[in-house]
């Protein structure tokens, strides 16, 4: 009857003015200063992404530039949840977010024999099964970079201990 009609309106207002609520791109930092030398930065960097299983696409330690291939994360029931805590998605009842990935693109510069700085860009895409059915592009919100950040530096300090 017409209740239950104006129920379902109701309902799909509700949730397409959740969907269209725009996403805010968090604020994050994604450079970072380590204080290493740049061949040991930089080796540092290429035994962090191997150490989690991240695949290297293109890779010039002279320019400084190393790219990675997608790394799939996520898969099932809780994606969401998971994708969620590394990016800024759009949440309603009509999306389910399935899987995600993302690569690096990471830029490597020396600032004086003793420190390196490290520009780390996170591309990170959640699939939508239900509404758009592909990849969207989301906002990291730096989870990624600082943890990777945080290994390359531990993994410099450690090297230079041994000195």
């Amino acid at each position: 009857g017409g209740k239950m009609r104006n129920a379902i309106c109701l309902v799909t207002m509700l949730s397409i003015g959740c969907a269209a609520r725009p996403l805010i791109r968090p604020v994050i930092q994604d450079t970072f200063t380590i204080n290493a030398a740049y061949d040991d930065t930089w080796w540092a960097v290429v035994s962090t992404l191997s150490g989690m299983s991240i695949h290297v696409e293109t890779i010039d330690k002279d320019s400084g530039l190393l790219n990675t291939k997608f790394i799939y994360f996520s898969g099932g029931m809780y994606a969401d949840k998971d994708i969620e805590k590394v990016a800024a998605i759009q949440t309603s009842f009509l999306l389910i977010w399935t899987r995600g990935r993302f690569k690096l693109n990471i830029y490597a510069s020396k600032l004086t024999d003793s420190q390196t700085q490290l520009k780390i860009t996170l591309r990170i895409e959640g699939y939508e099964s239900n509404i758009s059915k592909g990849w969207n592009v989301l906002y990291s919100k730096g989870v990624i970079e600082r943890r990777i950040a945080e290994i390359v530096d531990a993994k410099v300090n450690a090297v230079s201990m041994d000195n």
